[in-house]
């Protein structure tokens, strides 16, 4: 790659992922929101600092994997992966435009996959803190 190709690289990581995640994150820790993310980083600020640390934490990490994920299904970044046999996909094409879902949703890879801590609004509903 040469340096216009990897600026180009990174002007989409910047401008579909962090700066969609800073957006999305600032929304959603604002003031005046009032969903289950809001009232959720309201509430852990009440417990201690740790919980609030612990949230927010949270919340960040799976807004960014997310933004990945849709800038992936939307064609934003168009990635390949090379599986552990060796066969590559494109992972706009045969992800059929449904990784951020796939991540995210009820029984997605978080819920298999992952060892740490994560609230799955759909499951747990809007009232959850």
């Amino acid at each position: 790659m040469n340096e216009d190709q990897l600026n180009e690289l990174g002007a989409k990581i910047v401008q579909h992922v962090r700066d969609r995640s800073m957006q999305q994150l600032q929304a959603s820790f604002s003031a005046n929101a009032t969903h289950a993310i809001a009232r959720r980083v309201r509430a852990a600020a009440k417990v201690s600092v740790d919980e609030l640390v612990a949230t927010v934490t949270m919340e960040c990490v799976d807004e960014v994997i997310f933004e990945l994920l849709h800038a992936i299904d939307s064609g934003a970044l168009n990635l390949r992966y090379v599986a552990d046999d060796d066969q590559v996909f494109s992972l706009t094409e045969d992800g059929q435009g449904e990784l951020a879902g796939w991540y995210i949703g009820q029984d997605g890879w978080r819920t298999k996959f992952s060892k740490t801590r994560f609230i799955d609004d759909i499951t747990v509903g809007p009232e959850e803190p």
